[in-house]
């Protein structure tokens, strides 16, 4: 039986607004390079792990997840030598045996890597001990697995090697025993201030209509560049086929076999991406959820598509895949975002899932299926009868989990498979409706506007004796009941009647939920609200305490705290960085907090929410004039 082993080696690393790359996070915490025996949890995409490992002062395998990753890598750092399909050992050999670059950068796909040991073996090269090998974007090795079988070839491999290391933004959990043998640890990125990004979430049972209707949209809102993010070429030409535009509007990024049939309709279809290729309406398949780098002349506007109808494989997962594609967006644009919207459209399916428990049980039964079948091969004395039982082994359901497939040697799981199928099921378990909202609020990376296109009408003529009873069906959205209760309260219906409808007729723990909807509306006001009880409770939690903490800056107290610190310097120029310096101690001293609920930070000018005064760009100082009237009759309260 394999199951998931708790993270309890970890190791938190912080990192600064101010660092911009993983290397000086590193740095400051001892490390020079990417440390051996390590996953590392980035967090945050884009800074730079990959870059630094080319740069390091020695030699290196990089195993990248698709081609367009490693061909990108390559035309940005020539030194590199990259292998993929129509690349022969022979080059490799070549390319080692050139007295520079001093320190060999390889940079292969999981399927390509026999190449580097074949050119090693015939150079009598000892890798393992020589190179380090860095498997990058290490979530895609139970992702992909479904239709990429070879993934995991280089995983014994990667564990031979001396110095090696795991490394992505978003690594689901891994299980291998070589993790416990060779201590493993895990390094994981600790960002300190807010890196979330806003998305759009909508559900739609007009997944056409829907698309449609955004897609024109942005384009009336004068939108240049859309970048659509949906992993199936059926879908995709589904939606153009639906949009009515002409062919020659849109580019497509896919695989060159799905780019094979594509072309002969008359898209313009590209496998490997270029800037300079884009269109005004621009689609993706899966090969560039994750490492490609992608920077944009235009800022885009950005529409994950899952069609549920058309293709199951289009799931998206909000821990992983959904990360990954936001941050394929690498350069600021003028406006200071990296894309102008994001947004997610997906229908809705009650898909058949199973528990992690339940995924293990079936494995089991799987596994022991095989075995008799080994035991009746190991039993046979006729070759044809052998050859029938392996026939019927590899039609066996425990088949692409083994990583020993032979019934001549004893059977060992393969882990890798085993968690792409939890994570699948997992993934599939969230697309019945509220769930993947929750997925999406948990994974924190990402601040949710939800908007909810299916027709609920079907289910309820509301009333308010009829909310416990609705509350209570787990077949209505916990967006479904919010709404209800603040309609309830724009009808005029006190928050007593509502709480009291309640009282008797739910467990304390939702009572409590119906309190903090409550609470938060009356905080928050509708719009801010967001569409679960839990991330409700959580917003209230930290609006509470920026309420608090607000009231706290300008009262009395830390007013008179903030005059006696300045009043001395009334009327002279002074560094901005000095008074910022004096009054952040001020802040942290009465721990003042923003609205996401992490320390206030001094900015510019906010010393002029106290005085009256003048901002002096050229020397970059401040002039302070006098203390303003309603700030100086605060602190005379209490004084």
């Amino acid at each position: 039986m394999i199951t998931l082993k708790p993270e309890n080696n970890t190791i938190e690393i912080p990192f600064t607004i101010a660092d911009k790359y993983l290397s000086k996070a590193l740095q400051r915490a001892g490390y020079d390079n990417i440390p051996g025996n390590a996953i590392i949890n980035k967090t945050l995409t884009g800074i730079g792990a990959t870059h630094q490992e080319i740069k390091a002062f020695r030699h290196s395998i990089i195993i990248e997840p698709n081609v367009p990753v490693i061909k990108g890598k390559v035309k940005a750092n020539p030194e590199c030598f990259g292998i993929y399909k129509g690349k022969k050992v022979k080059q490799i050999e070549r390319y080692l045996q050139k007295p520079s670059p001093a320190y060999k950068k390889l940079l292969v796909t999981p399927e390509g890597f026999w190449k580097i040991t074949e050119a090693a073996q015939n150079l009598d090269i000892d890798i393992y001990a020589t190179y380090f090998c860095l498997f990058d974007e290490c979530e895609k090795i139970g992702q992909d697995l479904d239709y990429r079988k070879s993934i995991t070839f280089p995983i014994n491999d990667f564990f031979q090697f001396t110095n090696k290391a795991f490394v992505s933004a978003t690594p689901l959990k891994q299980a291998h025993e070589e993790f416990d043998k060779q201590n493993f640890r895990i390094l994981k990125i600790k960002p300190d201030f807010d890196y979330k990004v806003s998305l759009e979430l909508t559900f739609t049972d007009t997944i056409r209509k829907t698309i449609d209707s955004k897609i024109q949209t942005l384009l009336d809102h004068g939108s240049k560049c859309i970048c659509i993010f949906f992993n199936s070429t059926k879908g995709i030409k589904a939606v153009i086929d639906q949009f009515n535009k002409s062919v020659q509007q849109y580019s497509i990024f896919c695989s060159e076999t799905s780019a094979k049939d594509l072309n002969v309709m008359g898209f313009k279809v590209h496998s490997d991406f270029n800037p300079l290729y884009l269109n005004r309406i621009n689609f993706f398949t899966s090969r560039y959820y994750s490492a490609v780098d992608f920077v944009l002349p235009q800022c885009p506007d950005v529409i994950i598509i899952t069609d549920l109808d058309t293709a199951i494989h289009s799931m998206i997962d909000p821990y992983s895949e959904a990360i990954q594609i936001q941050g394929r967006f690498r350069n600021t644009h003028a406006n200071g975002n990296r894309f102008n919207s994001l947004s997610h459209i997906t229908n809705l399916l009650l898909l058949d899932h199973l528990t992690q428990e339940e995924a293990v049980q079936e494995l089991d039964v799987w596994f022991q299926t095989a075995q008799s079948l080994k035991q009746r091969y190991n039993n046979a004395t006729m070759s044809n009868e052998k050859k029938a039982i392996e026939k019927e082994f590899k039609n066996c359901r425990i088949y692409p989990f083994l990583e020993t497939p032979n019934l001549e040697c004893e059977f060992k799981r393969n882990t890798f498979s085993i968690i792409n199928k939890y994570s699948t099921e997992r993934v599939k378990s969230y697309y019945s409706g509220e769930k993947l909202l929750q997925a999406y609020e948990d994974s924190e990376y990402f601040n949710i506007d939800y908007i909810d296109s299916i027709d609920h009408s079907f289910t309820f003529d509301f009333s308010l004796k009829d909310l416990a009873k609705r509350y209570n069906n787990p077949n209505i959205l916990q967006k479904t009941i919010i709404l209800d209760i603040i309609e309830q309260l724009e009808k005029g219906i006190t928050s007593e009647s509502i709480l009291s409808s309640l009282k008797n007729a739910t467990n304390a723990e939702r009572y409590k939920d119906v309190q903090a909807v409550i609470e938060a509306y009356k905080l928050l006001g509708r719009t801010k609200l967001k569409n679960t009880f839990k991330a409700i409770n959580k917003d209230f939690k930290s609006a509470k305490l920026f309420q608090t903490s607000e009231q706290k800056r300008f009262s009395s107290e830390v007013i008179n705290e903030i005059i006696t610190e300045f009043e001395h310097d009334i009327k002279k120029q002074i560094p901005k960085s000095d008074i910022n310096e004096r009054l952040q101690k001020i802040y942290y001293k009465y721990s003042l907090v923003k609205k996401t609920g992490i320390p206030l930070v001094v900015t510019q000018l906010m010393i002029f929410d106290y005085f009256d005064g003048n901002n002096n760009n050229e020397d970059r100082t401040y002039t302070l004039i006098n203390i303003l009237p309603d700030i100086y009759e605060k602190s005379k309260i209490n004084s």
